[in-house]
């Protein structure tokens, strides 16, 4: 118990008091311009494994993200009509009318 509050995260990348030094910077929050810089490398062929360790990210988190960017990139090209056509509606002419 008293180890949990010397590292209240229990998160190994941080130093404890033991004198250990801390292993790569562990980045809490990913920005959407961080996860694409990620995402391209993998895209571009980099080890997903490679990756994982240099960053410090599990995984199965960047197949997660590699997924989501590549639905999103489908979703992005599908074709959408460019003109949208509206049926012109006639009003009918009114008996009465005076001219």
């Amino acid at each position: 118990m008293e180890e949990s509050m010397d590292n209240p995260k229990n998160n190994p990348k941080l130093p404890t008091d033991s004198g250990e030094k801390a292993g790569p910077k562990v980045i809490q929050r990913w920005s959407a311009v961080r996860k694409r810089e990620i995402v391209l490398r993998l895209l571009r062929g980099e080890s997903l494994d490679a990756v994982s360790r240099e960053i410090g990210v599990e995984v199965y988190r960047l197949e997660r993200w590699r997924d989501k960017a590549l639905s999103s990139m489908d979703a992005g090209l599908k074709e959408l009509p460019t003109t949208i056509h509206f049926r012109s509606v006639s009003t009918p002419p009114t008996s009465g009318s005076a001219n």
